[in-house]
């Protein structure tokens, strides 16, 4: 249900303002939408912080929204909840701000056009511009298609390698050490280390391997005090997908009900990338298409498979183009809040 007033108890006095909200959800990642005009210069990260933690709004990202600087429609400022600092990019914060685009007054505010069957617009975010394409039907987002052909530049610019953590083969993606990257395992080589663990179940055994894994490569690559996200992936389906994808097995989340994520934009380019690096993906014609389940039947518990669609495009053995599409996009809630 839409929330049309929600109001943060505590902040009235810190800063005494009221601004508008858009909270989306695109599989996991819950987005605020703010509008920057209404921001007290200076707080954007501490009104962000507080929005997004209990007993606020809650979420994993805010989208602070302004009027486009060059060729774009809306420029968009991240911040994360995990690292509790601005990103360059969120794959599912321009999923659901396609969805809001559409069914909320977003498009309005930034004279964004909305048609059927197509809606498109433009996002200019720290990786670079962000095309959105929107298939529209009776004024609701049936479909986003986030290209993130700038993302895949910068993963490929901070680096793209296969690394050796113990005995365990995997790729590094995009780390960049000021950052944020990508340590990206296939289940199937995990399982030839450690073959009674099984890594789709979010039990202690995967936990601890992956705990141990994350760790000693923080410490042999000298990354210090770089964020580092996880996937896991493999070919063995259990639905009507053409491979297997979790993300996000982080250290401070092993032992949480949160400890695997749900759906990932960024992390589903990381993984593309990281499955072309290891030959396990068929190329027709310079393309390649995948249909992504996220999770297992042992951790997700949903009617309903969350799925990820991912488009890419190669050229001498690199990605040159990708776009991708979270199958669950939801507007949560909508309103004014008291900052």
């Amino acid at each position: 249900m839409w929330s049309k007033w929600i109001y943060v108890k505590g902040m009235e006095d810190k800063v005494g303002r009221e601004v508008d909200f858009v909270k989306a959800h695109a599989g996991w990642d819950e987005i605020i939408f703010l509008y920057g005009e209404q921001l007290p210069d200076g707080k954007e990260l501490e009104v962000g912080l507080s929005l997004l933690r209990r007993p606020s709004l809650r979420g994993t990202e805010v989208g602070i929204l302004y009027q486009p600087e060059k060729s774009g429609d809306i420029r968009v400022k991240i911040l994360d909840a995990t690292s509790s600092d601005f990103v360059a990019m969120c794959g599912g914060l321009t999923q659901c701000l396609g969805k809001a685009v559409v069914e909320t007054d977003i498009g309005a505010r930034f004279n964004i056009k909305v048609t059927e069957p197509e809606t498109e617009f433009v996002l200019e975010t720290e990786a670079g511009p962000i095309p959105i394409r929107v298939e529209v039907s009776r004024g609701i987002a049936r479909q986003v298609m986030t290209n993130m052909r700038s993302y895949v530049e910068k993963l490929y610019k901070c680096g793209v390698r296969a690394v050796r953590i113990e005995e365990v083969s995997a790729v590094n993606v995009g780390v960049d050490p000021s950052r944020t990257g990508f340590l990206v395992l296939n289940t199937d080589v995990l399982k030839k280390e450690y073959p009674d663990v099984n890594f789709w179940e979010k039990r202690e055994p995967a936990l601890n391997v992956l705990k141990e894994l994350y760790e000693d490569f923080i410490e042999q690559e000298d990354l210090g005090g770089s964020f580092l996200y996880g996937a896991l992936y493999d070919m063995h389906p259990e639905r009507d997908g053409d491979a297997r994808i979790i993300f996000r097995f982080l250290p401070t989340m092993y032992y949480q009900a949160i400890g695997y994520e749900e759906a990932c934009g960024t992390g589903t380019i990381a993984v593309g990338i990281a499955m072309l690096n290891n030959g396990d993906i068929e190329i027709q014609n310079g393309k390649i298409e995948m249909l992504f389940e996220v999770g297992s039947a042992s951790i997700v518990n949903k009617s309903e498979q969350i799925t990820t669609a991912l488009r890419m495009i190669t050229k001498e053995g690199k990605v040159i183009d990708a776009e991708f599409s979270h199958n669950l996009i939801e507007i949560i809630a909508y309103g004014k809040v008291h900052i």
